[in-house]
């Protein structure tokens, strides 16, 4: 088994190009269901002067809308451009994860935002059709 049969990218989860000063979540809950974490890797464009970008994730046990709990803990933030953050929550108590970002004080650009869910419970991952092609190298030798 290579490492990329274990694990499921979901591409441009949130995709923000303007800058602002405005909550931002994604359209769709991730899904947790064969999983036991997921990572979130927030791509951030330009943050002006003084401004701030914190992410946190709030779970939820159905993907109906309606109120969800913010989890404990793992509230992290940047005040840096072009850079990223990546936020990992393994084994979470509910099945459906959202990402909220928090963009405060001056305007923040966030680039886009990456989801991979790992530690699946079943392999081979099908990979949904927003990836191309995905390969694997184990052992390889040099050219």
């Amino acid at each position: 088994m290579n490492g990329l049969e274990a694990l499921q990218i979901t591409q441009k989860y949130i995709d923000i190009t303007a800058a602002g000063q405005t909550d931002v979540e994604g359209a769709t809950r991730i899904d947790m269901q064969g999983f036991h974490e997921a990572v979130f890797v927030t791509q951030l464009g330009t943050i002006t002067g003084s401004g701030q970008v914190d992410v946190t994730v709030r779970h939820k046990a159905t993907d109906a809308a309606g109120d969800k709990t913010t989890l404990t803990g793992q509230l992290i933030g940047s005040a840096n451009s072009d850079k990223a953050i990546v936020l990992s929550i393994v084994n979470p108590v509910e099945r459906y994860l959202d990402l909220i970002i928090e963009r405060s004080v001056a305007n923040s650009e966030v680039d886009n935002v990456l989801v991979i869910l790992r530690r699946a419970n079943d392999h081979p991952v099908a990979q949904p059709s927003a990836i191309a092609d995905s390969a694997a190298a184990i052992a390889p030798a040099t050219a």
